[in-house]
């Protein structure tokens, strides 16, 4: 501005800015006061956030003084390079020994060699793989034997014909196959086999002496297993140890099939006597105060209850003549009490049971529902049984020994696997053909094995056809491999939670279109429990299809069910909405064309061209989507690249039962499983002579086997480990230390803030503040008085050693602690934690109750750091002054600026009005010095 430079007037000299300043010295005090009021808000907010964190700290240690600090346990290994464990209150105090028998393991498979990985064609069409199911016999666990009550854990001493002895330890056996391959292993030339419900032996030793097996030290583990015996032959035929028992349970039933039971009261089976009286429902579903039945024996109690004795279901009877299945304790038998009487049975349980249809006077006799130890029911296998296995086969063995051999049809005497080879087998044997039917080494079909030494056998014939012995690329090295058979392994009954490897069904929506173009959204909340729960949530939706369990009995089809008049339009597609039910059921997307069905399955098929190499095999197996990790490896030579095939689930669950077809114009490729997925397996609480009891895992973790404790398993060992459970006391000591510690620290941070410095006359953030002097006193009284209404010793914290100093501090002496944890355990937990009903402790017909100093310090610190608690009224009380103190800066600022500019426009003027006074004294002065005109 004109007359003034750096706010000193060039004309009139004065500063400007400082005469301002100087005018507006008093606002700007006042302006000063204010900040510095606002500075002292924020610090007490700082001052009292930090109080805060040490009252959260204060809480935090008395939350954890409650019961459950007192139940702490910890757990010690004796070998902790074998196995480590955790454990929480629920565990008891104790010691455990353990033997890592062997841990979880992952199925692999490796092919045979080819010459190139891109080139050379493999001849394949189709490769199929199941995890953990699909197989045709099941090993069944040891502690199923004998009715459910297994076996006694230990050894036998086998000794053969020739003399030689041999202790076979089975203690660490899980299952019947493991008893044979143990056997086997001996290296003593006795062959052990399973034979329907028995375990037989055959002596191969060729001498002449006692063929025996007993128990070794006494133990009963031989009698338990049906061996216990002392002959002069070759042959120990092996009592029956597996049958029908009145604890078997009905998901056992049918290979795991299982029984379809109603829920609703609906009936079950209904039977209709021949007397003329009233139909007779039977429910084996839940009732009012009753649980479905569970077991065969509930059936029969419900069976009986409901026909007042008239019909009975029949466990262990006699034989009735001319029935195999009766006899051997594989089926079951209703009986009419009443000779005169005969009946009928129907219903979809019944059916399930194998006791469908009218009695044969008082008896009506039922199918097989239980497979033997040496294979599953022929009835488990998909498809047309009387096809499958109809007409005869032609073999001729290494020897050129041959004969034609026909089989029966599927029946009551050749009603499993097991009894369908032994059939085969004998009529083999009866002419003299050196060869033998059993299950191959998938698992998952029969091959015929040449027994002559010569690895050579030729077959033909329908029967041989439909096994799949005669099909390209299947007989080799003296094997005809036989095809998938399709066991059936998903039912009704099936229950959701044991799918997918065990991991079960998710919930979730998915929407349904049908041919038709109708839609419905299906939504699994998760209540659904069986595979038929889950068919009629999609059945009841009024869609123009049908759900049902799928023709190969791993999964479930979407069907075209349509009006009569009408036809499709559109293929059947299912489409996620939610969740993850419509993909772990595999039915997300749409059938292969219009009319086809829509199956997802369990089962994961892979067709192939015959000009795949392994690189596109690797392809199609990763575009799957089958759990299935391949890859390919080079192990030199002249056939160096094979495939590798590795489950990506761990344990039996991820087993891999696989197949492949060929159609011939390749070499013969065949997948060899190189290592099985196994579960692992634990021997609890063996002694040396055995004893104790088996689990197995699908987890290298195990939880729930011992109560509250958690196993993370390391490493496989024939040395016990020892774990100890134990109280764990420390962390008690630790707890009290913490309220300790937590304590004097609000008390360092009081004093800190509440201070005043005599010499420099300094006053602390929060000096004589009546809510932190509150807080302090307040827990000060609790920490230090006694508890009222406590008998026994201790009532206060002083009587566990805490007592407080000079300065407000408190001090903890952990001996003292331990020493009144040895006195009165209860009275310390008491007064540390509990929540208590006094003696004597009613008032006008109200019960009160004496808070332990935890819950009492919970429920004062609450009232201090709840949401709306003192502490947050404190701090927005601060905030609504500081709020208040900072608008009246901001107003103050701008008057301050406004008389600034006030002053400032006035200086300027005046500056302005000397500058136009100079110019004219200038004007003036300059008239004055012009020179003087001469007159005349």
């Amino acid at each position: 501005m004109s007359g003034a430079s750096a706010g000193i007037g060039l004309i009139s000299g004065y500063d400007f800015n400082a005469l301002v300043s100087a005018q507006l010295a008093f606002r700007n005090s006042t302006l000063l006061r204010l900040q510095g009021r606002s500075a002292e808000f924020s610090a007490e907010q700082a001052a009292f956030s930090d109080i805060g964190l040490q009252l959260e700290s204060i809480r935090s240690a008395a939350s954890g003084l409650t019961s459950s600090l007192f139940d702490s346990k910890q757990v010690s290994s004796s070998n902790p390079n074998l196995l480590m464990a955790t454990a929480n209150g629920a565990a008891s105090t104790g010691s455990w020994n353990l033997l890592v028998s062997r841990l979880v393991s992952t199925s692999q498979a490796l092919s045979g060699g080819v010459a190139t990985q891109d080139q050379t064609a493999l001849g394949l069409t189709q490769l199929s793989f199941e995890l953990g199911e699909g197989r045709l016999r099941d090993d069944v666990e040891l502690s199923q034997l004998n009715g459910g009550f297994g076996i006694e854990r230990g050894s036998i001493v086998v000794t053969n014909r020739s003399g030689t002895e041999s202790v076979v330890d089975l203690s660490q056996a899980a299952t019947i196959g493991e008893v044979v391959d143990a056997i086997n292993a001996a290296g003593l030339s006795v062959e052990a086999s399973l034979q329907s419900g028995s375990l037989n032996l055959l002596d191969t030793s060729g001498g002449s002496g006692t063929f025996s097996v007993r128990g070794f030290n006494g133990s009963n583990t031989a009698e338990d297993l049906g061996i216990s015996s002392s002959i002069d032959g070759n042959a120990i035929e092996g009592e029956l140890i597996w049958s029908l028992a009145g604890n078997t349970e009905l998901g056992s039933l049918r290979d795991g099939l299982g029984i379809r039971v109603q829920d609703g009261g609906l009936p079950d089976l209904t039977i209709q006597l021949s007397d003329g009286s009233s139909e007779i429902t039977v429910d084996l579903g839940p009732a009012a105060d009753t649980p479905a039945a569970t077991t065969l024996a509930e059936v029969q109690a419900r069976i009986s209850e409901a026909t007042s004795g008239a019909v009975e279901l029949r466990l262990n009877w006699d034989a009735v003549p001319g029935d195999i299945s009766a006899s051997t304790g594989f089926g079951l038998m209703l009986e009419s009490t009443d000779p005169s009487l005969t009946f009928e049975v129907t219903g979809d349980a019944a059916e399930d049971l194998g006791l469908s249809g009218t009695s044969d006077g008082e008896h009506l006799v039922g199918d097989r529902v239980l497979g033997g130890l040496d294979g599953i029911l022929l009835s488990s296998l998909s498809g047309d049984l009387s096809a499958l296995f109809s007409g005869s086969f032609s073999v001729t063995d290494g020897l050129g020994n041959s004969t034609t051999t026909p089989i029966v049809a599927p029946g009551e005497a050749v009603g499993s696997i097991g009894a369908l080879m032994a059939v085969i087998n004998q009529q083999l044997s009866n002419q003299f053909v050196s060869a033998r039917v059993e299950i191959n080494a998938q698992g998952n079909g029969l091959q015929l094995v040449d027994t002559s030494g010569f690895n050579t056998i030729e077959v033909s014939g329908e029967l041989a056809d439909n096994l799949g012995w005669t099909a390209p690329n299947r007989n080799s090295n003296g094997v005809a491999n036989g095809f998938n058979l399709q066991r059936a392994w998903i039912g009704s009954a099936t229950k959701l939670s044991t799918l997918s490897q065990g991991q079960g069904i998710g919930s979730g929506t998915f929407q349904i279109t049908d041919g038709l173009g109708g839609t419905a959204v299906v939504n699994l909340d998760g209540t659904e429990q069986t595979i038929q729960d889950l068919l009629d949530e999609i059945n009841s939706k009024g869609l123009a299809l049908f759900a049902q369990v799928n023709a190969t009995g791993d999964g479930i089809e979407l069907v075209e069910q349509l009006p009569d008049g009408t036809s499709s339009f559109r293929a059947i597609r299912v489409d996620a909405l939610s969740g993850s039910a419509a993909s772990d059921l595999g039915l997300v997307g749409s059938a292969s064309e219009i009319g086809a069905s829509l199956e997802g399955r369990w089962e994961y098929v892979i067709d192939l061209d015959p000009s795949d190499t392994l690189e596109t095999l690797v392809e199609k197996i990763d575009a799957s989507g089958a759990p299935v990790q391949a890859g390919l490896v080079n192990v030199g030579g002249l056939s160096p690249w094979r495939l590798s095939l590795t489950s990506e689930v761990a344990g039996a669950g991820g087993d891999l039962v696989m197949d492949l077809l060929s159609d011939g114009s390749a070499p013969q490729f065949q997948l060899d499983p190189i290592q099985r997925g196994q579960d692992a397996k634990i021997l609890f609480g063996a002694g040396s002579l055995g004893g104790g009891f088996l689990v197995t895992s699908g987890s290298n973790t195990l939880s729930g086997v011992i109560e509250g404790v958690t196993i993370d398993l390391l490493a496989a060992s024939d040395e016990q480990t020892t774990l100890t459970i134990e109280r764990d006391d420390s962390s008690l000591s630790e707890g009290l230390q913490a309220l300790v510690d937590s304590y004097n620290g609000l008390r360092d941070k009081a004093d800190q803030y509440d201070s005043y410095d005599t010499e420099s006359f300094q006053k602390g953030t929060l000096y004589g503040n009546a809510s932190l002097r509150s807080f302090v006193s307040e827990l000060t009284r609790i920490v230090t008085q006694d508890v009222d209404g406590l008998s026994g010793p201790y009532r206060s914290l002083q009587d566990l050693g805490v007592s407080i100093d000079g300065e407000g501090r408190l001090t903890f002496e952990a001996e003292a602690f331990t020493e009144a944890l040895s006195v009165d355990r209860e009275g310390v937990e008491a007064l540390l934690s509990a929540t208590l009903e006094p003696e004597s402790a009613e008032s006008a017909g109200e019960t009160t109750f004496v808070e332990g100093l935890g819950p009492r310090l919970d429920t004062l610190l609450e009232s201090w750091l709840a949401p709306e608690g003192r502490l947050q009224t404190i701090q927005d009380g601060i905030t609504d002054r500081l709020q208040r103190n900072d608008d009246s800066i901001a107003a103050l600022q701008t008057r301050i600026q406004a008389e600034r500019e006030r002053l400032l426009r006035e200086f300027y003027v005046m500056e302005q009005t000397l500058a136009r006074l100079q110019s004219q004294s200038n004007a003036l002065a300059g008239l004055v010095l012009l020179p003087q005109s001469s007159s005349g």
